[in-house]
């Protein structure tokens, strides 16, 4: 058994929520901003890829980026990465809009509260995660 065995991460596009599970119990549930209708989160089973520093060209990221396997479905070159990888990330500005029920607010990205996010830290790559429509 692998470390990322123990998490499990679920992401509710219909309650824009996202719920962490250690060991098949529940952490913590917390508000997400999700993808908007044009650009929406894609549903599926994916995984953590890994962690990275957030751009210091652009505040509003948080700590870091988890980086996940899903790609976005209408997006194919965000702002010239060549690709459009979806990732966990604070609240770029939308704090209020997340609020404590969430809202669809981002281009397919899972945006959260800097102090959820923060609580994603030790989630290992290979974590498992749910997105749920």
């Amino acid at each position: 058994v692998c470390s990322s065995d123990l998490f499990r991460i679920v992401v509710n596009l219909v309650t824009t929520r996202l719920t962490l599970y250690r060991a098949g119990q529940k952490v913590f549930v917390t508000a997400a901003g999700v993808g908007t209708k044009s650009d929406p989160t894609p549903t599926g089973q994916y995984f953590v890829a890994f962690l990275e520093e957030p751009p210091t060209s652009a505040p509003g990221y948080g700590a870091f980026i988890m980086v996940t396997s899903a790609h976005s479905d209408t997006i194919s070159d965000w702002e010239g990465s060549g690709d459009a990888v979806i990732g966990i990330h604070g609240p770029l500005g939308s704090g209020q809009v997340i609020g404590t029920t969430g809202a669809r607010i981002s281009h397919g990205c899972i945006r959260l509260q800097e102090a959820a996010l923060l609580r994603l830290r030790k989630v290992p790559p290979g974590t498992p995660i749910d997105i749920l429509g």
